[in-house]
C-alpha cells in the first residue's frame, strides 16, 4: 500500500470443488436503546454471533442485534443496506466456519539459489523466496498463470528500512514450505481475490496456476543497489529488481515457458509493481514462452498520486512525493522502474517513474485498473499526512504497526473522516469534508481518464466510490463491491469480462460522487460500499 492490504474478506482456504454450501439463516432483532450507548452519529450497533449447526455440514445461523436510538427513524436505505450487511456478515461467518473445517496451506515455497541468483535477497540479506500454487492437468486453465505481487508499503529512509528488515516485509527467514495461516498469516490472508483458491468466490481464476511473489525489498521490486547500506551496524540490501528476475527464472523452470495465458497482478505496493513491471514481464514472456496467446495486467489499488498536496502540511505539502523520491534514490531504482517512463523524464524528474501516476500513461500492455477514488490509504497517508522527521520511524496502530513509515491522518479534525486503519462511511465526514474529498475524487479521475492508456481499446478501469484499500484483493469484497449499487457489476465480474473479451470492448466503470445533501443513513452514493463497513 501505500499500506499493505486491509482485508475485509475470508481466508483463501475456503470452499473447494464438490463441497456443499448452504446459505446461512439470519435473525434480525430491533431494540430501542438510549442514545448514550450508541457511539458517534450512526444509529445502529451490530453484533454478529455465528452458530454452527452440527452435524449438518457447512451451515450457520447469524443473529444480528440492532440498537435503534430513541426517537430516530430508519429510512428505506437503512433497511436495504442493513439486510445486505447482515447477509455479508452471514457469508463471512459461513466462510470462516468452512475454512475452520478445511484450512489448508497455500502453494509451495521456492527459494532463489544463492549461487545462481546471488543478488536476490531481502532487506536483511536472506535469500528471496515465494510461493506457487499449481493446478493439475485436468484444470481447464492448467497452462494459465497469475503472477501476483504482494503489497506492503515502502521504506523511505535508512532507519525506516532497517526497522522494516526485522519484519515479515523485510526478511525471508523462517518461511515454511507452504503458505501457512499459522506461520505467515498476513501473506495467507492476502492470497485472496484473483488468486483465491475458492472455486465459488473465484470461479474463473482459481483454475489457474497462481504465484504469490513475496515482497521484502521495500520499493515494489525495483531496487538495484548492489552494495549494502550499513545502518547502525546492520547491512541493508536493496535488491528488488533482482528478486523479480530470480522469480521469473524459477517460474520458467516450473512450466511458465509453456504458458498460453498469463496475468500479472498485485495490490497496493504490489499494484504499483504491476504498473511498473507489466511491460517488462510481457517482453520476457514473449521471448521465453513461445505458446503465449494472452498476456494482460490487473493493477489493484496501486494508483498513488504524487502531485496532490497534503492539506495537513502547508510548509511541506508534497509528503508522499518526497517520500517516493527518497526511496527511488536510496534503492537505486533507476534500472528497475518502467524504462519507457525513464525515457520521457529528465534526470531530475526520473524518480517519478517510481509512481503509477507517471507510469500508467506509458504502459503498453493491456491493463485493467481497479481503484477507489476515495482510497483509505491515500486519504490518510497522502491527503491528510505530514512528513516524517529524518531518522525516525512512525509507530502506527493496527495491522501495519511498526511497519509503514508515514504520519497518516494528521490533519486537525479529520480523525473520524479519514482514519488510517479503518473503513468508514461518508456519514463520518462533515459536508465541508465531503466537498474536499469530492475534489480529490475529481483529481484522481482526471489523472487516470485523461491518458492515452485509458483511451486505448482493450484496457479498462473499475473506479469505485468505496472507502477502503485493496478491496479488489479481498475475496468477499472482490465479489460484493458493485458498480451502481447492489444489482450492478461486481469487481470480479468486471475483471472476468475484461479478461475473457478479445474484441476490445468497453470495460470502463466510473464512480459516483459522495452526496453533500440528502446523504441518508450512511452518506454513500453506492450502497454496496456500505456492506463491508
Amino acid at each position: 500500500m501505500g499500506g499493505s492490504t486491509a482485508h475485509a474478506g475470508s481466508p483463501t482456504g475456503g470452499t473447494r470443488a464438490g463441497e456443499l454450501i448452504k446459505c446461512p439463516s439470519i435473525t434480525i432483532n430491533l431494540i430501542q436503546a438510549p442514545s448514550s450507548i450508541i457511539p458517534g452519529h450512526r444509529p445502529i450497533a451490530e453484533v454478529p454471533s455465528p452458530r454452527p449447526r452440527a452435524p449438518h455440514g457447512p451451515y450457520c445461523s447469524l443473529t444480528v442485534t440492532v440498537a435503534v436510538e430513541e426517537g430516530h427513524s430508519l429510512g428505506p436505505d437503512f433497511y436495504v443496506v442493513f439486510i445486505m450487511r447482515a447477509c455479508f456478515l452471514g457469508l463471512y461467518a459461513l466462510a470462516m466456519m468452512i475454512s475452520s473445517k478445511s484450512v489448508h496451506s497455500w502453494g509451495q515455497l521456492h527459494v532463489a539459489d544463492p549461487i545462481t541468483h546471488p543478488s536476490a535477497v531481502c532487506l536483511d540479506g536472506s535469500p528471496y523466496g515465494f510461493w506457487v500454487d499449481r493446478v493439475n492437468e485436468s484444470s481447464p486453465h492448467y497452462k494459465g498463470w497469475i503472477i501476483f505481487f504482494e503489497g506492503g508499503g515502502w521504506c523511505y529512509s535508512d532507519v525506516d528500512c532497517l526497522h522494516r528488515s526485522k519484519t515479515y516485509l523485510g526478511s525471508a527467514k523462517n518461511l515454511t514450505n507452504t503458505l501457512s495461516p499459522v506461520s505467515e498469516p498476513m501473506q495467507w490472508f492476502e492470497a485472496e481475490g484473483p488468486i483465491s483458491a475458492d472455486v465459488v468466490l473465484n470461479p474463473l481464476f482459481s483454475h489457474y496456476n497462481r504465484v504469490f511473489l513475496r515482497y521484502c525489498d521495500g520499493n515494489s521490486f525495483t531496487g538495484g543497489r548492489l552494495e549494502p547500506l550499513n545502518v547502525k551496524g546492520s547491512d541493508i540490501y536493496f535488491r528488488g529488481k533482482y528478486n523479480l528476475e530470480a522469480a521469473m527464472d524459477i517460474l520458467f523452470s516450473l512450466g511458465l515457458d509453456q504458458a498460453t495465458e498469463v496475468m500479472t497482478s498485485g495490490c497496493s505496493a504490489g499494484g504499483l509493481a504491476t504498473y511498473m513491471h507489466a511491460d517488462t514481464i510481457g517482453a520476457i514472456l514473449k521471448e521465453r514462452a513461445p505458446s503465449l496467446k494472452k498476456y494482460r495486467a490487473l493493477a489493484l489499488s496501486g494508483f498513488f498520486p504524487t502531485t496532490i498536496p497534503s492539506i495537513a502540511s502547508p510548509s511541506a505539502p508534497m509528503v508522499y512525493a518526497d517520500q517516493m523520491q527518497a526511496a527511488f534514490h536510496m534503492h537505486n531504482s533507476s534500472g528497475g522502474v518502467h524504462q519507457g517512463c525513464m525515457e520521457t523524464m529528465d534526470k531530475a524528474e526520473s524518480w517519478r517513474c517510481n509512481t503509477a501516476e507517471a507510469v500508467y500513461p506509458v504502459v503498453k500492455s493491456q491493463i485493467y485498473a481497479v481503484n477507489s477514488v476515495y482510497d483509505s490509504w491515500q486519504l490518510a497517508c497522502i491527503y491528510t499526512a505530514t512528513p516524517v522527521q529524518p531518522g525516525k520511524v512512525v509507530h502506527t496502530k493496527g495491522m501495519y504497526r511498526n511497519v509503514i513509515n508515514g504520519n497518516c491522518t494528521q490533519a486537525l479534525g479529520w480523525e473520524k473522516c479519514t482514519p488510517f486503519n479503518a473503513l468508514i462511511s461518508p456519514s463520518k465526514c462533515t459536508v465541508d469534508q465531503v466537498t474536499m474529498l469530492n475534489h480529490w475524487r475529481g483529481e484522481i479521475l482526471s489523472r487516470i481518464t485523461k491518458t492515452k492508456t485509458y483511451e486505448t481499446k482493450g484496457n479498462g478501469v473499475f473506479l469505485h466510490s468505496c472507502h477502503g484499500h485493496c478491496l479488489g484483493a479481498a475475496t468477499l469484497t472482490w465479489n460484493m463491491i458493485k458498480h451502481a449499487g447492489f444489482v450492478g457489476t461486481s469487481i470480479r465480474s468486471a475483471v472476468e469480462k475484461w479478461w475473457l473479451d478479445d474484441s476490445d470492448g468497453d470495460h470502463n466503470y466510473l464512480p459516483c460522487e459522495w452526496p453533500t445533501a440528502n446523504r441518508g443513513a450512511f452518506g454513500n452514493c453506492n450502497p454496496s460500499c456500505d456492506v463491508p463497513i
